[in-house]
């Protein structure tokens, strides 16, 4: 009688891969087999212990991937802060640099204006070219040689209102808004001083209007009008050359 192999149908059995028929003569044959049972078990508990072993090789490997992605990532993360801070303290240098050169260059302007702004100087009412002078005139002249600035703002206004004419006094009033920072005003008055031509006051009127214009930070504007001072026969012409160098 040949003897049956039954490593085959153990591995099926065991596997759960055997139908209904061939699951009723396995047991059929199981059944009084004590050494085909016994071998059935180790089988079985061989499998589970291969399974257990798998098992924990996997998750060995997968817990040794997650180690090494959340390191990876710890790393990542460190370069993208490492990044973050040096680009940060790129920037506020940049920054840095940036305000140091603006409010040099600010800082730089309002010195030269200070160094060179003077208040002009009126001969007075009894020495001004103008036929009459009226009380209104000559108080603003007094608020004005007291440094009055705001009542002298008045006053010269007022009075300009119905003498447009006086170059006189229409360099006065842009000087007294020169000394309340109303350098808008004052470049108005300056430039009309300068289109009008035929005055005594036009080299003055383009000497403050550049001072305005570094007042208000116009450096363009400022060196092209100090090039021309520097050039004429004015007064400021040495002034002039000065703080050409300087802008």
């Amino acid at each position: 009688m040949k003897t049956i192999d039954y490593s085959y149908f153990i591995e099926r059995y065991n596997a759960g891969e055997m139908d209904k028929t061939e699951i009723k003569w396995f047991e059929k044959e199981l059944n009084g087999n004590d050494s085909l049972c016994q071998e059935v078990m180790i089988r079985k508990k061989a499998d589970q212990m291969l399974l257990h072993h798998d098992l924990i090789s996997l998750r060995n490997k997968l817990s040794s991937l997650e180690k090494a992605r959340k390191e990876k990532l710890v790393e990542s993360a460190a370069k993208k802060a490492t990044a973050i801070r040096y680009a940060a303290a790129f920037a506020g240098l940049v920054l840095i640099g940036s305000l140091f050169m603006i409010t040099g260059k600010n800082q730089g302007t309002a010195s030269l204006y200070s160094k060179n702004f003077s208040a002009y100087e009126s001969p007075g009412p009894s020495r001004t070219p103008q036929l009459s002078v009226d009380d209104q005139f000559v108080k603003a002249l007094q608020y004005y040689s007291e440094k009055d600035f705001l009542n002298a703002k008045a006053l010269f206004t007022e009075y300009l209102n119905n003498n447009p004419e006086n170059m006189q006094a229409m360099l006065l009033y842009g000087v007294t808004e020169m000394e309340n920072k109303n350098y808008p005003d004052a470049k108005s008055s300056f430039n009309k001083i300068i289109n009008n031509r035929n005055n005594l006051y036009i080299d003055h009127a383009r000497w403050y209007l550049a001072l305005c214009n570094i007042a208000t930070g116009e450096t363009a504007e400022a060196k092209q009008q100090m090039l021309a001072i520097k050039k004429s026969d004015s007064i400021y012409r040495n002034k002039a050359r000065k703080i050409l160098r300087n802008l």
